[in-house]
């Protein structure tokens, strides 16, 4: 933390120990290092990561090791554990990515690429239950679990001193209204790339998930048994030949999931639920698939919706009707030759309307 430009009260105050505690540490750790100031201390780690990528081999098991992220843990009022990673530069100005409701959290070299290029800092924070962040109550479902959710993004905000930001959403609208009613002060605009409308609506899209979706609307009680049937298949390997099958009528997402470094960000978000951590997304899933329509706000010009032409989930027209009866005032801006995955195929159109 102090190589990352924080104070020593700040790192002091971020771990829950005493400055003088802090203090002493930070002289062990000036000793083993060789350096006496915090310039110093950042300067060396800038050289070993470096270092490190110059040098370092990927491992035969991850060939594409993701962009650099530290890990920020905060704890909510209760004692809960919030994670995000926080792809730096320190300095520049923090933008909040909230993950799909089916996969976890972490951020695809091409939109991290642009938008440290842009001048902003990405943030991507697990919602609880998914990855490393802590699952709520088994009774706070539906509307309890989004303002969950919404207290959860503004503790995170609060303890790193931030407001007013801008986000991304790859999906989730459920979770920006959540949050524009609970912390509206933490929002100056929110950018959703290929919103998810309710699972019971829309027939034009076709193929598996679809499907799936849509089943889950008249059978909620299947989400946890086809989540964990699913994600026990969803090796590397078999991903591979899904995305072949899932994108074929997306020229622009076939492009960016033949690229093997994007199919491995996306692959890696997957992974904490093949090691068993399911309770966010079947929570998730299936308040998709029991919630109706949301009614109608007004006031929400400074949220944008981006959607991709050939998106393989959803058809675009659906799509849009359906989220501009509930947010007549968003911007809605269909994007041709895009499809599903925006930030993996077309990142400057998501930071250009930042």
């Amino acid at each position: 933390m102090i190589a990352d430009g924080l104070s020593r009260s700040e790192a002091a105050e971020r771990l829950g120990v005493s400055e003088a505690v802090a203090k002493k540490d930070l002289t062990t750790v000036y000793a083993a290092t060789g350096v006496t100031s915090a310039v110093g201390l950042a300067r060396l780690f800038a050289e070993l990561r470096g270092l490190t990528m110059i040098t370092g081999e990927p491992s035969r098991s991850d060939p594409y090791p993701p962009p650099f992220s530290r890990t920020i843990a905060v704890t909510d009022r209760d004692g809960r554990r919030i994670t995000a990673s926080d792809y730096g530069p320190p300095g520049a100005r923090p933008v909040i990515i909230l993950h799909n409701t089916m996969n976890c959290r972490g951020v695809d070299r091409a939109l991290v690429g642009a938008l440290q290029n842009a001048g902003y800092r990405p943030i991507s924070p697990d919602r609880p239950g998914y990855g490393d962040t802590d699952p709520v109550r088994t009774d706070q479902r539906g509307e309890a679990y989004l303002e969950v959710c919404a207290r959860d993004m503004g503790a995170l905000c609060d303890q790193m001193g931030w407001s007013r930001l801008p986000w991304i959403a790859h999906g989730p609208v459920h979770i920006v209204l959540a949050l524009r009613r609970l912390r509206p002060d933490l929002i100056d605009r929110a950018i959703i790339d290929a919103p998810e409308p309710g699972s019971r609506y829309g027939a034009r899209a076709q193929g598996m998930i679809p499907s799936l979706k849509r089943a889950f609307a008249s059978r909620p009680w299947a989400v946890a048994s086809v989540f964990r049937a699913l994600t026990a298949l969803a090796s590397q390997e078999r991903l591979e030949a899904f995305m072949r099958e899932w994108t074929a009528s997306s020229p622009s997402d076939r492009r960016a999931m033949d690229d093997p470094a994007l199919l491995m960000d996306f692959y890696r978000k997957i992974l904490p639920f093949r090691q068993g951590r399911l309770d966010g997304v079947v929570r998730e899933q299936v308040l998709q698939a029991t919630s109706l329509q949301p009614d109608a706000e007004t006031g929400t010009d400074n949220i944008t919706f981006l959607i991709g032409a050939t998106d393989f989930m959803h058809d675009a027209a659906e799509t849009e009707a359906y989220w501009r009866a509930s947010l007549p005032d968003a911007c809605f801006v269909r994007l041709p030759h895009a499809g599903r995955f925006i930030s993996y195929s077309h990142p400057d159109e998501i930071v250009s309307r930042l």
